[in-house]
């Protein structure tokens, strides 16, 4: 069994959609105290731009 998911991951993806994609990487890092290739990993393992695209389109 895996690890939990950190609820950070969320929480990151959240700031991103508020900012329609427009804020930087590291100051969603700075809010969430984490690094950010932390959250660039997760934009990338969670394909945030095809989510954001997603919810633009409904």
């Amino acid at each position: 069994m895996g690890r939990k998911r950190d609820p950070k991951r969320d929480e990151a993806f959240d700031l991103y959609k508020a900012s329609s994609g427009k804020i930087r990487l590291t100051d969603i890092a700075s809010q969430l105290s984490v690094s950010e290739g932390t959250v660039r990993g997760w934009k990338a393992k969670d394909k945030w731009e095809d989510m954001l695209a997603d919810e633009t389109e409904h």
